[in-house]
């Protein structure tokens, strides 16, 4: 048997949310930094389709301000 697990928490660095993270997308979206596997399966949490997660692979500014949006509170996924 196989299963999904679902690790898209926006905690790139498995310390907690933090607006690290988000900038951490953000340069990571800029190619300033080059993505683990893990930052990817964390930090794709985007794009946002009715509220929903649709991942697709990679981490990018739609990433990086969702995970914002979650630190900071406002609705997110």
């Amino acid at each position: 048997a196989t299963f999904a697990v679902d690790n898209a928490s926006g905690d790139l660095d498995g310390g907690g949310l933090y607006m690290t993270d988000a900038l951490k997308a953000l340069r990571i979206t800029a190619g300033l930094d080059t993505p683990t596997a893990s930052e990817v399966a964390h930090g794709d949490v985007a794009p946002l389709l009715s509220g929903a997660r649709q991942p697709d692979g990679k981490i990018s500014s739609a990433d990086a301000v969702a995970i914002l949006r979650k630190y900071v509170g406002l609705p997110s996924w």
